[in-house]
């Protein structure tokens, strides 16, 4: 999950991996619901077939994907966020309030 996409990064110290979880977490959960408020007005119908999933993997790019049965994943990885991260915080990065 998470933890273990960070785990995997040379640049987090042991010390800061709470902090980017909880971080990266709170920003996941915060896209998923712009998703969640920007198909609420569609048809019940095509909503059901419309799924939101996040990427552990090193993609670093969003990307809608189509599966058999006309249903639909918005996946977005976690590589992006924990990248704005590092690119607007730096090294400082401090527990999202």
């Amino acid at each position: 999950m998470i933890y273990d996409f960070l785990n995997n990064q040379i640049d987090v110290s042991v010390d800061k991996i709470d902090i980017f979880e909880s971080n990266i977490r709170f920003k996941l959960d915060f896209i998923e619901e712009l998703f969640l408020v920007s198909i609420k007005d569609w048809p019940n119908k095509q909503k059901n077939t419309m799924h939101f999933q996040v990427d552990y993997g090193e993609s670093i790019s969003p990307v809608a994907r189509a599966f058999p049965g006309g249903l639909y994943r918005i996946v977005f990885p976690v590589r992006i966020v924990y990248e704005l991260d590092n690119f607007v915080f730096g090294l400082d990065v401090k527990k999202h309030e």
